[in-house]
């Protein structure tokens, strides 16, 4: 315990160095280099997400074919995939133009050019050969459609070739290239100090430092011999630092990789990622980037939290209590009231969960707190007081599961962060399969999640009633259960409490929060945002966010973007309070319901969007009709429950049911809207993404795919199959 949270202070240390959370960056999309081996594309499907760049290896005594054929096979799997070409296996130009064509075919835009080892098998004897052909023969259409080209780098120096001639081997193949990958290094100081001479003589490449997977240590030896780390026993005597690692048990780097983050922070922009060397231990390797994401992401957490502390609203405890119902002293406001001033740095529309998320992130990781949250009604008052409050990750898409996941992950340590209770309850959440058809998507759902890491998997009928006993799982029923996708993590949260709570901590770090005040326009001036117009008079400012949901069109509007969103309503209910009896939430996308339990003992009930667009708010009788019709083919037992009351809000829906978030062709315009049936569940990822939006001026990688340009270039997320019915 001592040891994880020693490492844990060394995590925030670096962190906090770094800027930005580099070390976050280079683990969630490190680069695998894996060897063209029998069982490496079955080991990399099984177990390496999307989002992680493959590089394939070329072997000497194999040729290139094995390298060629691997990067291909991952190419159709979606991957992203850097063959190494070997110029010493390459037989002519010819040769080559073979085998850029057939990278070119499976989509490949990137290779990483070495030397190889052995006698030239042609007319290449080095990679500056092979990279002065790739250049030569640019005006042919030799390789025209590469975007990247790597080279290597000699933090350690090479055991056949001096410091200086590697160097200038380096600055003639530089205007050839765009990135180093250095050999596989054990020491941040020689790494550093590396770099620190390559800028110094004139290399400018961005490096991706080479660090080994987790790989038993005498395999570390024997792998490291074959391809070429250790080729002779006077290279190992020479770097004695390697042996040590050598005697029996597993190698680890996480020391290795927080002391890079740490030594080469001050350089950014030279270090564009990890580069590890899996050495066939695809699988541990990828069991270890996951755990020190994870650590990663709560020393984030906690070096932030430290900061926010300059200024933290008051606290909520026992002894609070006790001391203001001794005394009777009044509490103070939740958050304070004020008259909009003349101009702000950033307004934000809409002061639902989205815009005051945007807010508070905007003014504790980034220091901007001349910020004004504009509300028409009450916080809260609109989609994000009228939803359901489930919390999920389990999405269809690569893009979706990522940020779903890390929205998840901020809700579960929200109430410590704010001081204020959001009632989070982790349920598990049930996606029932009706069919065959259904369980295929759920099966190709809990990979797609696997791959990125989320806890799911695919239950059948026994398991599913265990988990819900009251659930009609027999052969007789009308829509019978074959089996369901079941994600651990899934939950319900306080809906209110979270738009209360990020108010109240956005006020206390100097945010305006201006309720009764509505929007009425958007000044414009030669294609950038000046200001808006609101019932309470003009407000300046050079940054305006569209956070709203039902009227995100309208509000764009006004400054002449146009959003493709439709509006619908969705409609819930909710019945008198029983004893708790559903300890998970069911979801049907067959019949188009889900529910879930409250703490107070509400059974909650919802269902798909209208079918037909409307800003109505209001409830019908079709729907309830319909809803509870369908909820008893569930649950058979619920048919004396009364049902309270009901309800609707109103979803933005896309073309593609993923949201738009980002830049729009206005400067100073950025928009978080059409978050259709899911917006609250990505709540706190939306506010700490848009604010590094706007404070960096930069999309994070996290929301690129997002962009309201993807309409236009037809490059759609498609969340649809996850994202239909609801919740």
């Amino acid at each position: 315990m001592t040891e994880t949270l020693s490492s844990a202070r060394e995590l925030s240390r670096a962190l906090e160095a770094m800027q930005r959370q580099l070390l976050e960056a280079a683990l969630r999309r490190p680069r695998y280099e894996v060897l063209p081996l029998d069982g490496t594309a079955d080991a990399v499907v099984d177990h390496v997400p999307r989002e992680v760049t493959v590089t394939v290896t070329a072997s000497p005594r194999r040729g290139m074919e094995p390298t060629l054929a691997l990067s291909e096979s991952l190419a159709r799997q979606g991957y992203r995939v850097v063959p190494h070409l070997a110029a010493r296996l390459v037989i002519d130009e010819s040769h080559l133009r073979d085998m850029l064509c057939r990278i070119s075919e499976a989509g490949i835009r990137d290779i990483f050019v070495i030397a190889g080892d052995g006698e030239p098998a042609g007319v290449f004897p080095d990679s500056l050969r092979l990279l002065s052909a790739l250049r030569e023969g640019q005006g042919d259409g030799l390789g025209q459609h590469l975007e990247q080209v790597g080279v290597a780098g000699y933090p350690e120096g090479h055991p056949d070739v001096s410091d200086a001639q590697l160097t200038r081997a380096l600055l003639a193949k530089q205007p050839s290239s765009t990135y180093l990958v250095t050999q596989l290094c054990f020491s941040a100081r020689t790494v550093s100090a590396w770099v620190d001479r390559m800028r110094a003589a004139g290399v400018s490449l961005p490096v991706y430092p080479g660090v080994a997977g987790v790989v038993d240590q005498r395999k570390l030896l024997r792998v490291a011999q074959r391809i070429g780390v250790g080729q002779s026993v006077r290279f190992l005597r020479k770097h004695h630092g390697l042996l040590r690692l050598l005697s029996p048990g597993g190698y680890r780097p996480d020391g290795l990789v927080r002391e890079l983050a740490s030594r080469l922070a001050p350089s950014a922009d030279d270090m564009a990622g990890l580069h590890v060397y899996t050495l066939g231990a695809v699988a541990a390797t990828e069991r270890w980037r996951r755990e020190a994401l994870e650590q990663t992401l709560e020393a984030v957490d906690r070096h932030r939290s430290r900061r926010r502390r300059v200024a933290p609203p008051s606290r909520y405890s026992a002894l609070a209590l006790v001391r203001h119902g001794v005394t009777g002293q009044a509490w103070p406001r939740a958050w304070d009231r004020h008259e909009p001033r003349d101009g702000y740095d950033v307004v934000i529309v809409g002061g639902g969960v989205h815009g005051l998320a945007t807010a508070y992130y905007l003014a504790t990781n980034h220091g901007i707190d001349n910020v004004a949250v504009l509300e028409k009604s009450y916080i809260g008052s609109g989609g994000s007081g009228r939803n359901t409050a489930i919390l999920r990750s389990n999405y269809l898409t690569a893009e979706g599961v990522q940020f779903y996941d890390r929205s998840l992950q901020l809700y579960r340590r929200l109430a410590e962060e704010l001081n204020f209770n959001v009632m989070f309850s982790r349920r598990g959440h049930l996606t029932l399969a009706h069919s065959d058809a259904s369980l295929r998507t759920m099966r190709w759902r809990a990979e797609v999640n696997k791959l990125s890491g989320v806890d799911s998997e695919v239950i059948d009928a026994d398991e599913v009633q265990r988990l819900v006993p009251y659930l009609d799982t027999s052969t007789a029923a009308r829509y019978p259960i074959l089996g369901a996708l079941y994600h651990p993590p899934g939950g319900i949260i306080r809906h209110d409490a979270v738009v209360w709570g990020y108010a109240r901590a956005a006020s206390a770090f100097g945010v305006h929060v201006h309720q009764d005040t509505e929007v009425t326009g958007i000044d414009v001036n030669d294609g950038r945002v000046r200001g808006v117009q609101t019932t309470r008079g003009p407000i300046a400012a050079p940054i305006v966010v569209n956070a709203t949901a039902g009227w995100s069109s309208l509000i764009s509007a006004m400054a002449g973007v146009r959003m493709p969103v439709q509006t619908f309503p969705l409609q819930a209910a909710v019945t008198e309070p029983v004893r708790p009896f559903l300890h998970t939430v069911v979801v049907s996308g067959t019949l188009h319901v889900y529910m879930s339990q409250t703490a107070r003992g509400e059974i909650v009930f919802g269902a798909s969007v209208d079918p037909f667009a409307s800003y109505s708010t209001r409830g019908s009788l079709d729907f309830l009709e319909g809803l509870a019709s369908h909820v008893l083919e569930l649950m058979p037992s619920l048919a004396t429950l009364r049902v309270l009351r009901q309800w609707a809000g109103l979803c933005d829906m896309t073309p593609d049911f993923a949201p738009i978030m980002g830049r729009t062709h206005v400067e100073g315009f950025l928009v978080d809207v059409g978050w259709g049936t899911y917006g609250f569940k990505a709540g706190p990822v939306s506010g700490e993404a848009m604010a590094e939006c706007i404070a960096t001026g930069r999309t994070p990688e996290l929301i690129s795919a997002f962009g309201l340009h993807r309409f236009a270039e037809g490059e759609l997320v498609g969340e649809k199959g996850a994202a239909a019915v609801g919740h």
